[in-house]
């Protein structure tokens, strides 16, 4: 959407472009006052037809970083999402994670990826299927190196692969990136068909696999656009309205603490900016300054080690600390005491009321509320944070205890038993017979050390991996 003066100053996306237009034309919504005033600017507007749900909110990314329209506040705060770099500008091309988009430098980008999750996914997938080299520099080598014996390699450094069948794969790749599936599988049945004429039927079976994981892939749902932007932005609206802000809570901050009967204490501090966490400014503590179980005053200890010093990385327009009253006085408390001005607002699990510095009564945010549910998120966000870094902390307890603990098991023996089987974890899920294959590791030795961990591993909290993974505050505080 453009002004009288040509500038750009929103862009969106939908699948019905009509629809969602006409819409910020209709006199039935109730928009936000900074919608009404977006529709006062608007004097024309253009748009441009995408062959994919994707490749629309990419384009998008890609024009808000452009124009930087003064409408548009999700992209603009500094947020960097990473690219795919495929650096055809090379002899021999890799795949690279960016997030630095250069443009002309001869090489393709594909993205940004706002899911880094799914691009992990992605990458895995790549790597099976189109094995590029891994390495910065392709130096000449006597052996490859062990990116080729894992399969993720061809080994171009050994002269193993020629440039030209290199070539095709990366075309392959780069098809694939940019969502042209009937192409690539077009051009990947008649290579299959051509390897089982010439009677290299393991060659034509590996490329009828890679057809079959491609078609798996490029038939997953297709992710929904019409989840509109303003929509964000009119819940922070709400939240300024619902707690008297000065500023639109742009920047919000939560804070919470996760301790095992004051054991392991940890507090850590998570970002949303426009809604959306800000990973770059997670932060997280080892608790020094409190003992014992004294949730208020871990906060406060918290709050002076990431305000106090740290300025330089700004102010929240709210914070946001898991727990009730007590909590949430506390961080009052110390931000008084450190000169600054910031809303702190509490929100209590199970009973989900909102808690306000010196007031016995609590808010009730209806639980349909946009505005309860973006709170929640980053509560939640707080707490998943927290117990990540807690357990960390906790399975480096385990390492210095637990494994040194069992009876004829030393320093040395450890070292080897965690080199092949990487965890704590990885021990408890071998069989006898595997733990007694490590060197150093007889029978009777695997006996005890599958004894010693199945019983110890319960003792400090956990009954498995996977259900350790799942552990919350509450049932550690019941172990």
């Amino acid at each position: 959407m453009l002004n009288k003066r040509g500038e750009v100053i929103y862009v969106g996306k939908s699948r019905c472009l009509k629809r969602r237009v006409s819409s910020y034309f209709t006199r039935s919504f109730d928009f936000s006052p900074k919608v009404k005033k977006l529709i006062d600017e608007i004097a024309s507007f253009t748009y441009i037809t995408t062959e994919s749900e994707a490749e629309a909110l990419i384009l998008e990314a890609d024009l808000i970083r452009k124009y930087k329209p003064k409408y548009n506040t999700m992209l603009k705060y500094g947020i960097k999402y990473p690219y795919l770099c495929l650096t055809i500008s090379e002899k021999f091309p890799r795949l690279v994670v960016t997030r630095v988009f250069k443009e002309n430098d001869g090489n393709l980008y594909f993205g940004p990826y706002t899911n880094v999750k799914r691009m992990r996914r992605l990458l895995r997938f790549i790597e099976r299927f189109y094995p590029l080299r891994l390495c910065s520099r392709l130096l000449k080598r006597d052996r490859p190196c062990i990116n080729y014996y894992m399969g993720k390699c061809k080994a171009p450094c050994m002269g193993w692969i020629g440039e030209e069948e290199y070539r095709e794969m990366v075309e392959n790749l780069s098809l694939f990136l940019s969502g042209k599936s009937k192409t690539l599988i077009s051009e990947l049945v008649k290579k299959m068909e051509a390897l089982a004429l010439e009677l290299r039927f393991e060659e034509a079976a590996k490329v009828r696999d890679q057809i079959k994981a491609l078609e798996k892939v490029f038939r997953q749902p297709r992710m929904s656009l019409d989840y509109p932007q303003d929509y964000l932005e009119t819940t922070l609206l709400k939240l300024q309205e619902l707690f008297g802000l000065e500023r639109v809570p742009e920047i919000i901050e939560g804070i919470d603490i996760s301790n095992l009967y004051g054991k392991e204490a940890v507090g850590v501090v998570v970002c949303f900016q426009g809604g959306v966490p800000y990973k770059k400014k997670y932060r997280r503590y080892k608790i020094k300054t409190v003992k014992g179980i004294d949730d208020p005053g871990m906060i406060a200890e918290v709050i002076r080690r990431r305000y106090g010093k740290h300025l330089e990385e700004g102010i929240p327009d709210l914070i946001l600390v898991d727990g009730g009253i007590t909590q949430v006085n506390s961080a009052k408390k110390t931000l008084d005491e450190l000169g600054l001005d910031v809303p702190v607002i509490g929100l209590a699990k199970r009973e989900e009321l909102v808690y306000l510095p010196n007031s016995s009564v609590p808010v009730r945010i209806p639980e349909d509320s946009p505005a309860l549910h973006l709170l929640q998120r980053v509560r939640n966000e707080a707490h998943r944070f927290a117990i990540r870094y807690h357990r960390k902390l906790r399975e480096k307890e385990l390492f210095k205890t637990v494994l040194k603990d069992i009876p004829g098991v030393g320093e040395e023996r450890v070292k080897k038993l965690l080199k092949v089987f990487k965890s704590v974890y990885g021990i408890k899920r071998a069989s006898v017979k595997e733990i007694s294959e490590v060197d150093g590791i007889g029978e009777k030795l695997a006996l005890t050390i599958k004894s010693f961990l199945d019983t110890q591993l319960k003792i400090y909290g956990y009954g498995n991996e996977e259900e350790a993974y799942e552990l919350g505050d509450s049932e550690i505080s019941k172990v």
